[in-house]
């Protein structure tokens, strides 16, 4: 189960990692840094991916979120097609 939309919280961000083979986690950094897999970011959230804010919807086992209409996805951003 991905991490809330809203209302997340560095305990969401370490169960999503930890609960999904990931390793142990220790701050919102180290999961960022260390922990965490550049395809489990939902595009319409992640920035930067070191906020608790760009977490929104992440999931561990890196399944692409799914987003509506034309738009493709090249392992970094959703771009229109």
């Amino acid at each position: 189960m991905a991490v809330p939309i809203t209302g997340a919280t560095l305990r969401d961000v370490k169960t999503e990692i930890e609960g999904n083979g990931g390793g142990t986690v220790t701050s919102l950094k180290d999961a960022h840094d260390n922990e965490s897999n550049a395809s489990g970011f939902d595009p319409i959230y992640a920035v930067t991916g070191d906020t608790l804010k760009d977490f929104r919807n992440y999931s561990h086992d890196g399944d692409p979120p799914t987003v509506p209409g034309n738009v493709r996805w090249d392992h970094t951003i959703w771009a229109p097609m």
